[in-house]
């Protein structure tokens, strides 16, 4: 085999191994609840709780969605970028979440 296939086929391992990562990751992902039970903190927390919130509005997700960088990292499963372009498809589901 010759050096620059060698190369190809390396890269070409790379990326599949750190898309099956990903994937792995977000397959096997706990909800946010479940974390949230066995979880436990070095610091005592000494603040006052939060005990309601308002509930996000449509006019206040995008504002910030596009303040935030464009930066992302390796493992997000969307970059900011992406959302930024796809922001208005998005948009109803992110609002129900938040």
């Amino acid at each position: 085999m010759n050096t620059d296939e060698h190369l190809a086929n390396k890269f070409s391992d790379f990326f599949m191994r750190k898309f099956t990562t990903i994937k792995d990751d977000i397959d096997n992902h706990k909800s946010p609840i479940s974390d949230a039970v066995g979880m436990s903190a070095d610091i005592k927390f000494e603040g006052q709780p939060l005990t309601k919130h308002a509930p996000a509005t449509q006019d206040e997700v995008p504002d910030i969605i596009i303040k935030s960088p464009s930066k992302s990292c390796e493992l997000d499963p969307l970059p900011t970028y992406l959302l930024k372009e796809i922001m208005e498809y998005l948009l109803p589901l992110i609002t129900a979440i938040l």
